[in-house]
């Protein structure tokens, strides 16, 4: 990739500018903040939307002596690069948006908007960013334009990687490598992953492993604090055989005596039993004496209430009665209305109307049979319809007729019941009378002793309580009291047997932890050293690895990894000019090493772009480069002036400006 062409405008410092690079190196002279850096900045801006320091935001528009905005100006930045044979025109705007409210009369500032154009041909920013993209990702065109970049930004762990990639690392070396005699040991471990995962798990098993060791004594020396003393077992078991045997005679004279106090509980059961059910059968004497009046009672109450049922019953009849003979008297007044309207229809005659014989549409005489003829019809039509009229009348009178027969049956029913139920009232007060009398009799006094089953069970219970009382109670709760000391003093002699299982228990752990802690020490001691045989194998391959990186370069050299106090491999990644590190090396130095270290990455992957070099006065001579190299060079020039460039030749100093 090589820059043809860079046009800027308002972009800025800088009001209007045009480089044409034809694709060649470029001498850019002038004075501090004359906007040399600028130019830069309007590459980057156009290519990546940033500046030369990576920042996204910054103030591409120019501002005025107090910092502020200037406005109504379109900053825009164009390009063309030429891309193996083809060139590119890139082309980025950015313009102010001015709108006016509703309601206002004037614009206002409402932000910035971004154009894009390829080829001169507008387009999206994604569309932009894609093209990019297909030329050269943002990543490797810093690395490889910035001689900074590479050591100054990239993470030493980055830098590793791609020095790794440049170098053709595979994982196929760490399976060359382990077929060496003296790392025999280290195979199986190395096996499908990488030495640093092969590290990490070892050190994760050794760490374990001695978690485990430092926790074994702990264990051990809890297990001694807790073993009981040893004692006269013999001489305990002795005494438990011996209470053992007492408890089982305590417990056949305590199941003797239950058995007694059983037998005695089931007299004083059925005793009591007895006395309940002579209770029962006196309450039941006096039930029956008192039967005959609570009967009385029970029957007479039932009777007051037919009897005021049937008062209601009367009442009711009554009311029906009435209701019924006061609508049939209704309905034989409407029959002999309706009689005489049936008497005046039977007697109407035919009237013939003003109009007859008349036309209904001149007014004129008809002639003699048509007027006959519509009079024989309205003659006829009258008939009919006195026909149907007293037909009707009829019909109603035989209705109204048979209502008035319904109520008159329906009156006598209601006075029927009424007598009836007079004469139901009556039964029921005779009744009552002598229910009353049956309820106010008193009841004789009653002698339980005169029942023959009362008095059976009355001797059942004096031969029952002669028996006496239940006997060997107090010997019951004795024989408890021995038996519950007896028990626990077989209780504590068996605690103090438990004593020796755990004792031996407890020797029988500590062996076995012993045993245990030695097998962690071998397991431990075999991975430190396998662990030695990583950092080795680590040390021997990166090694080779710096030795094969190194002869890549001709005065950069890469530290890969230092050896540390205990032996022990620490990775690293440090870039040395002649023998000092990159950070404490001169500028100069500095800047020659990042061209060497952008020519070996860009001839690796085949790919190369615009180099730009600020403070370029500093450097004497720079390391040749198969880039297109732009010289950012300060001197006493008051203005920007651009001139083409050979490769060697040296930067002109101030004394050389005019």
């Amino acid at each position: 990739m090589k820059l043809l062409e860079l046009a800027i405008r308002d972009f800025k410092g800088i009001h209007d500018l045009k480089i044409d690079f034809g694709g060649r190196n470029m001498n850019i002279y002038g004075g501090n903040g004359t906007g040399k850096t600028t130019v830069y900045d309007a590459f980057l801006w156009l290519m990546f939307d940033r500046d030369s320091t990576g920042r996204h935001e910054f103030a591409a528009k120019p501002r005025g002596r107090n910092g502020e905005e200037i406005h109504h100006l379109k900053t825009r930045v164009e390009g063309r690069i030429l891309h193996g044979d083809r060139m590119v025109a890139l082309k980025k705007t950015l313009a102010e948006k001015w709108i006016k409210k509703r309601g206002e009369s004037v614009r206002t500032y409402a932000g910035n908007e971004t154009e894009y154009s390829l080829d001169g041909v507008p387009c999206s920013k994604g569309e932009y960013q894609a093209a990019i993209a297909k030329m050269i990702d943002e990543e490797t065109f810093r690395m490889i334009t910035s001689p900074g970049y590479f050591n100054a930004a990239a993470s030493w762990q980055e830098r590793r990687d791609k020095l790794f990639d440049l170098a053709g690392y595979l994982k196929g070396e760490d399976e060359m490598v382990a077929l060496l005699p003296e790392f025999a040991g280290i195979r199986d471990t190395l096996r499908g992953r990488s030495t640093e995962e092969a590290k990490k798990s070892v050190q994760f098993s050794v760490k374990k492993l001695k978690e485990e060791m430092q926790g074994i004594p702990v264990r051990m020396d809890e297990i001694k604090r807790s073993m009981p003393n040893p004692a006269e077992w013999g001489e305990l078991e002795r005494m438990r055989d011996g209470a053992r045997d007492k408890l089982e005679e305590t417990e056949r004279r305590l199941l003797s005596a239950r058995e007694l106090a059983r037998a005695a509980a089931g007299r004083m059961k059925k005793a009591e039993a007895i006395r309940i059910r002579l209770k029962e059968r006196e309450e039941e004497i006096r039930r029956e004496a008192g039967k005959e009046r609570r009967e009385a009672k029970f029957e007479l109450e039932d009777v007051l209430m037919q009897m005021s049922r049937a008062h209601r019953q009367i009442l009711e009849a009554n009311d029906q009665a009435k209701s019924a003979e006061r609508a049939a008297a209704s309905r034989r007044v409407e029959a002999a209305s309706l009689q005489m309207e049936m008497d005046g229809a039977g007697c109407a005659a035919y009237m013939p109307p003003e109009t007859s014989g008349l036309c209904a549409l001149c007014g004129q005489a008809l002639p003699e049979e048509m007027a006959r003829k519509e009079e024989d019809e309205r003659k006829m039509a009258f008939a009919k319809q006195k026909q149907r009229d007293t037909a009707a009348l009829a019909a109603r009178g035989e209705e109204i007729a048979c209502r008035i027969q319904r109520l008159d049956a329906q009156a006598a029913d209601a006075s029927r019941r009424a007598d009836e139920t007079r004469t139901t009232i009556a039964v029921l007060e005779k009744r009552a009378d002598e229910l009353r009398a049956a309820a106010e009799r008193k009841v004789p006094e009653i002698d339980p002793g005169m029942d023959g089953e009362y008095c059976l069970m009355a001797s059942l219970l004096i031969k029952e309580e002669e028996k006496g009382p239940a006997e060997g109670d107090g010997d019951i709760q004795g024989l408890l009291d021995q038996k519950n000391k007896i028990t626990d003093e077989i209780f504590c002699i068996e605690k103090k047997l438990a004593a020796r299982a755990q004792f031996e228990a407890a020797q029988k752990r500590l062996a076995e932890l012993s045993r245990e802690l030695e097998k962690l020490l071998c397991e431990a001691g075999a991975k430190e050293r396998m662990l030695a045989d990583l950092e080795k194998f680590t040390a021997y391959k990166c090694s080779l690895m710096e030795n094969k990186i190194n002869s890549m370069f001709q005065t950069a050299k890469w530290k890969l990894f230092d050896l540390q106090i205990n032996g022990g491999v620490c990775e690293c990644c440090e870039c040395m000019i002649n023998g000092v590190p990159y950070a404490d090396a001169n500028s100069a130095a500095r800047i020659n090493t990042g061209l060497e270290i952008i020519d070996v990455f860009s001839k690796a992957n085949g790919v190369s772009a615009p180099i730009f070099i600020d403070n370029r006065e500093s450097i004497g001579e720079i390391f040749p480069v198969r880039s297109q190299v732009v010289n950012l060079v300060v001197t006493g020039e008051k203005a920007l002036r651009a001139v083409p460039a050979a490769r060697s030749d040296p930067p002109r100093t101030e004394a050389d400006c005019p």
